[in-house]
């Protein structure tokens, strides 16, 4: 029997590029608070292109909020971080990459670095209206004491 191939190139390229849709779409539901429908998405673009580590930050991060601790999925927090961190420096992902470090911080009861990132989460990504409301809060707290 004999099977077409196709190049390994080619091959790489329609795998990004699902890769890639699925991404855009996990984005989409994630915009819309369906935060399982975007895990999934994030599942299946890290399956298609493993060497994305912002599509594993995105999953994680879906993972986490679609869990609400009752799950061990979204328990990564070290990993999540460091993906974070470093995505803060790539144009593009550094609002998200922002407003997700200002969530882990404040999960670890820091508020002053929370206040921070979420103040860069939205001046990076002006549509990051979460993260200004957050940062207004604590730096309204923060002045109360």
């Amino acid at each position: 029997m004999l099977v077409d191939k196709i190049p390994g190139d080619n091959l790489d390229k329609l795998a990004s590029g699902e890769a890639m849709a699925a991404w855009e779409s996990g984005r989409r539901l994630l915009q819309e608070n369906d935060f399982s429908g975007a895990r999934e998405q994030f599942r299946l673009a890290c399956k298609l292109d493993p060497r994305r580590g912002v599509y594993r930050m995105y999953f994680l991060w879906s993972a986490r909020q679609a869990a609400e601790g009752h799950d061990t999925e979204g328990r990564y927090p070290d990993e999540l971080k460091k993906l974070a961190e470093a995505h803060t420096c790539i144009e593009g992902h550094i609002g998200i990459a922002s407003y997700i470090l200002g969530h882990l911080a404040l999960s670890e009861g820091n508020e002053r670095s929370a206040e921070r990132y979420f103040r860069d989460a939205f001046t990076y990504d002006s549509e990051m209206r979460e993260a200004e409301s957050q940062y207004r809060l604590l730096a309204r707290r923060r002045r109360h004491r």
